[in-house]
């Protein structure tokens, strides 16, 4: 059981990390309306050709059965460097992972994606790492990077509203609360989770959920920058609880498992150089072929 609750709970952050990544809830008597906001980022996103940006992320999987609860505890910090002019993206993981009462343990990977290929380099027993590349579906979100996700995802959102005014990196920004369309977040999850490979981890066949049921909550916070309406932070919430008539296959006995995240996703350096050209080592990997 405690395996299972790793597998969903690494599948589903690194899921987010390609996807994705506080303050008083004061609202602002004047100024431009949160539409006008969104719509002014949404327009000023289609000239940013390349960016930073950093990602920190905290999960909790509590299991419970009629033995008492298991709980997985899942640290992930990253930076990622997009361009999108040449279609490539690079992103650092660094995973702290507890379960359970044992030992914690780290995992760290690197990823290149292109428009049609996604390169990991992972740690292995012998070599110590190795790369393996892996083809991106027709439908995965590739070296689009997170900066098209936000769009996509304030499009959709619903009923935002302006929270407070911050400063994020130099930058006076909009603090905007919205309700993502939580079948787009979590579709964009399933896609990037399916297609993406890290070493012990098997994919789950996540189509079996309805995500509609188990996802129980789903918070969205945009900073757009004042100055120029870029994309600034993103900050998301999601809880989740899945019970056993929610598999097709029962992965085991339990009464639920309950999944809480929260990820923050900071933009840095926009339209400045980057390096995201896969390395020549990861270009002649073997493919990795998905079941």
């Amino acid at each position: 059981m405690e395996r299972i609750s790793r597998r969903l709970s690494i599948v589903l952050l690194v899921g987010l990390s390609t996807v994705l990544l506080g303050g008083a809830v004061t609202a602002c008597q004047s100024g431009p309306s949160a539409k006008s906001i969104v719509d002014n980022a949404i327009t000023n996103s289609a000239g940013v050709k390349s960016y930073k940006s950093v990602v920190s992320t905290s999960m909790t999987v509590e299991i419970t059965s009629k033995d008492g609860p298991i709980t997985t505890s899942i640290g992930m910090d990253g930076m990622g460097f997009t361009d999108v002019t040449l279609k490539q993206s690079r992103t650092v993981l660094d995973f702290v992972i507890q379960d359970g009462d044992q030992p914690e343990q780290k995992l760290a990977l690197d990823i290149y994606e292109t428009d049609q290929w996604r390169y990991i380099k992972i740690p292995t027993s012998d070599t110590g790492e190795e790369w393996v590349k892996v083809r991106i579906s027709p439908d995965g979100a590739g070296a689009s990077g997170q900066m098209v996700q936000q769009v996509d995802l304030l499009k959709t959102a619903k009923n935002a509203k302006i929270v407070d005014s911050e400063v994020v990196g130099g930058d006076d920004c909009y603090v905007l609360e919205m309700k993502p369309d939580a079948a787009l977040l979590l579709g964009t999850l399933l896609r990037q989770s399916q297609s993406h490979f890290t070493v012990g981890i098997k994919e789950s066949d996540f189509s079996e959920f309805d995500f509609t049921k188990i996802v129980k909550s789903v918070t969205l916070k945009q900073w757009i920058s004042k100055r120029d309406s870029s994309f600034r932070k993103v900050s998301a919430e999601i809880l989740m609880e899945m019970k056993p008539e929610d598999f097709k296959n029962s992965p085991g006995d339990f009464e639920k498992i309950s999944f809480s995240l929260n990820m923050g996703l900071t933009f840095l350096n926009h339209n400045e150089p980057v390096d995201a050209a896969p390395p020549e080592e990861a270009l002649q990997a073997q493919e990795m072929t998905l079941q």
